[in-house]
């Protein structure tokens, strides 16, 4: 699955992605800590093994927007990883390349969006004091 969205991110025109793929969440938290815009993770199966990273993941890094991609069918799954953290849901079988880069440039987008916001408080919270 990677590779296909490898294949779908490398040709967007609007915006410029780059990947860093891990094989498993363990070997993949590390590089959470640099700047990454946004996480897709590939829930495997319709068991959801990958489920359980979410709330995991979403603890500790609360501003990186965690993007599910679940198998068709396996809605419920989707909605519990929303429930968890995960800001969006996509079905892969479902997934083309506009809808992809979208998904990524809005989770971007909203990001900073939130990112501005937490700055904006903070300075409020600072001279209220």
């Amino acid at each position: 699955m990677s590779q296909t969205i490898w294949e779908m991110l490398k040709d967007s025109q609007d915006c410029k992605f780059q990947m860093v793929r891990a094989e498993s969440v363990q070997a993949g938290l590390p590089k959470l800590a640099s700047e990454i815009d946004a996480l897709l993770l590939n829930i495997d199966g319709p068991e959801g093994s990958g489920l359980a990273s979410v709330p995991k993941i979403h603890a500790q890094f609360s501003s990186l927007p965690i993007i599910v991609l679940i198998p068709q069918g396996a809605e419920t799954l989707g909605e519990q990883a929303l429930a968890a953290g995960a800001a969006e849901y996509l079905v892969k079988e479902t997934l083309s390349p506009g809808l992809l880069q979208k998904v990524l440039q809005y989770a971007r987008e909203r990001q900073r969006d939130e990112s501005a916001m937490d700055e904006e408080t903070q300075t409020r919270n600072w001279i209220k004091k």
